[in-house]
């Protein structure tokens, strides 16, 4: 397994320097990392052994592997740029570092292994993309090959999902079931994991990726594109379908009026009384919405159980996959209380079932409600509340970065790709309530990020117009 990892992780590598000597290392960083999110995330070299039903955290994937390898070349070519001004993400990804750092070794002790996770878990994703989005003309000619890898993980995830069978199993054996034993099933037909571990980290990847897909068909709308990347975006949807997961589903969905909302200033006022509206109506019918959620998944068929969540007052309520993600806020509220300002550390959250401080009624429930697929929540318990205050920070300060693209550069190419970028990543917000943060898609979340900071940066320091060295890459237009 490792001679195969490293084979992935060599080619990478090789494609970059190739690239990086024929033209520019930044260009090349923008074509080759995207390519890498192909690669399996459970073929990696094992550092440590796995604890608990996850081999996450375990070891190096081939994306990380790859991007170590290209960062560390990346800075002995000779027309590699280091922009090393601050913009307000960077901030906030700083404080997020350091709160890491500060909790882990209040609770471990100092160890070089932390630093080293800081790195590779926040650190590395984030700054490859500020790096590649230097330039406005790097961006226009690596766009199609994430727009491609985005056709070939759903063209991958709608294989998956008619078939019943997983190519990357053929190639690189059965994907670990991370804690739920066998393949996930929905609409009677095989949920779509592809290069990730579970089908909900596969839909959000796709997400993270749909609007890279939506630039391709507005330039091919505005005849800046030839007319097939018109087939971007609905290739796109059918792979986030493939996955079966609902709120990569409904995220797709959310992404269209929040860029309608970035774009058209005259829809803004309609837009935000609709949402409103929308937000009484879900407080108001919250029981009649998740029976709707149940349905569609033929969870009130199948999966329905009573679990007794021992609270304070004993309450007992009804169980289903929809309805754990609300559960959770019961189970560890005592927890979510005691984190205080740095949490338990990483070390506690590592495996499920967690080993934080729970009431004396909730430890039963655990065993039921072993994962916790909310992303707000597991920060707070891991890094406390000034990890979340960071997190929150980078994510709201990478989306105004972005809208403040869109809002000076509106009647550009550029303008265009901000708001699709930041319209899905507003849509990635209520998606983290269901979804813990892995690198299966954490990995493009922070490169997502970090291509805002670069951008923002880029533009306001007056070079983002300006002229790369020109290479043989040309976008196929």
């Amino acid at each position: 397994m490792f001679n195969l990892w490293l084979t992935w992780v060599f080619c990478l590598w090789l494609l970059f320097v190739v690239i990086a000597r024929r033209s520019h290392p930044q260009l090349a960083l923008g074509v080759v990392v995207p390519i890498a999110w192909l690669a399996p995330v459970w073929l990696q070299w094992t550092l440590f052994q796995s604890t608990g039903d996850t081999i996450v955290g375990t070891g190096i994937d081939v994306k990380l592997g790859a991007s170590i390898a290209i960062l560390i070349t990346y800075c002995f070519f000779k027309r590699a740029t280091y922009p090393w001004r601050l913009v307000p993400c960077d901030w906030a990804m700083l404080g997020l570092m350091a709160v890491h750092l500060m909790s882990d070794i209040h609770y471990q002790g100092p160890q070089w292994i932390i630093l080293g996770r800081v790195y590779a878990e926040w650190w590395v994703a984030y700054v490859i993309g500020r790096l590649a989005c230097q330039y406005r003309g790097d961006i226009s000619r690596f766009w199609p090959y994430v727009v491609g890898v985005a056709i070939c993980l759903a063209g991958l995830s709608a294989f998956e999902m008619g078939t019943g069978i997983s190519p990357y199993e053929w190639l690189v054996g059965t994907i670990p079931n991370e804690g739920r034993p066998g393949v996930a099933t929905r609409w009677g037909m095989r949920r779509s994991y592809g290069p990730t571990l579970n089908p909900i980290y596969f839909g959000s990847l796709q997400l993270l990726l749909f609007g890279w897909c939506l630039y391709a068909a507005v330039r091919a709308i505005t005849a800046r594109a030839t007319w097939a990347w018109l087939m971007a975006p609905l290739l796109a949807v059918i792979g986030i379908v493939a996955s079966g997961s609902r709120a990569p589903i409904l995220g797709a969905g959310l992404a269209i009026p929040v860029l309608l909302f970035f774009r058209f200033q005259r829809l803004r006022l309609p837009l935000i009384a609709v949402v409103v509206l929308l937000g009484a109506i879900v407080y108001l019918q919250q029981e009649t919405i998740i029976e709707g959620l149940e349905r569609w998944a033929g969870e009130d068929r199948f999966y329905r159980a009573d679990v007794t969540v021992k609270m304070e007052d004993g309450e007992t309520k009804q169980y289903s996959t929809t309805r754990y993600r609300l559960l959770l806020l019961d189970v560890y509220k005592i927890a979510i209380r005691r984190a205080g300002l740095l949490g338990f550390g990483t070390e506690a959250v590592t495996g499920f079932p967690i080993h934080v401080p729970v009431g004396p009624q909730e430890v039963e429930t655990l065993h039921t409600l072993r994962m916790i697929d909310n992303t707000y929540v597991l920060l707070t318990l891991r890094f406390g509340y000034l990890g979340l205050l960071c997190w929150s920070l980078a994510a709201a300060m990478a989306i105004y970065q972005l809208y403040y693209l869109n809002e000076q550069c509106r009647t550009e190419s550029v303008g265009l790709l901000a708001s699709c970028q930041a319209a899905v990543l507003v849509a990635m917000l209520p998606v983290m309530f269901t979804v813990w943060m892995p690198q299966d898609y954490g990995f493009a979340l922070l490169w997502s990020w970090g291509a805002s900071s670069g951008m923002y940066l880029a533009y306001r320091g007056g070079t983002f117009n300006g002229a790369p060295p020109r290479g043989p890459l040309r976008p196929p237009e």
